[in-house]
């Protein structure tokens, strides 16, 4: 299975200001995000989860939360508290791939485990006190961008100027 995370950020690797998406939603990236996404499991963290307000339809919404207490009454969720009991879901569901969906701390966790990073990069600097990690990435680094799967965009309604990028694990991921 194939371990993914998707995140827009901007140009100092934001993702996320209070809770919320700093630049607002941006339709051309929130339908990136769908076309990535849909039929496949989801990793979420609690928080991100609540900011959703409801699981994300025709998706195996797994959620991650330290929080023993925490539960979610619907058909196509999960509650987890542990990285490896996450994959164990997402594995039940014979999927391919698996997508990390935030926010900061899913990103965190699963980054030395993932395989692939689809990233909206979204040009401009935008007021955040939440980053995507770091991690290196150009020719013989741990991480390759897949410039054949590059693309550019403008979004109409907000005319922020957004590149969709693809990133591939050149060296062996950690394992748990």
């Amino acid at each position: 299975m194939i371990i993914s995370l998707i995140a827009a950020v901007d140009s100092n690797w934001t993702i996320g200001n209070k809770g919320k998406l700093p630049w607002g939603k941006i339709k051309t990236d929130l339908r990136h995000f769908r076309e990535k996404t849909i039929g496949k499991p989801v990793i979420v963290g609690q928080k991100t989860f609540d900011s959703l307000g409801k699981p994300l339809p025709q998706r195996f919404n797994i959620i991650v939360t330290n929080r023993q207490d925490f539960s979610v009454n619907h058909d196509n969720c999960v509650v987890v508290n542990s990285v490896a009991e996450a994959l164990t879901k997402a594995q039940e569901q014979n999927a391919e791939e698996v997508m990390g969906i935030g926010g900061a701390k899913i990103y965190e966790l699963f980054l030395p485990l993932a395989d692939r990073l689809y990233l909206t990069f979204i040009l401009g600097i935008f007021n955040g006190d939440t980053r995507f990690p770091k991690f290196e990435f150009g020719e013989g680094k741990e991480w390759e961008e897949n410039i054949n799967k590059r693309m550019f965009a403008e979004d109409a309604e907000t005319k922020l100027s957004l590149c969709f990028s693809v990133f591939e694990r050149n060296r062996p991921k950690t394992r748990i």
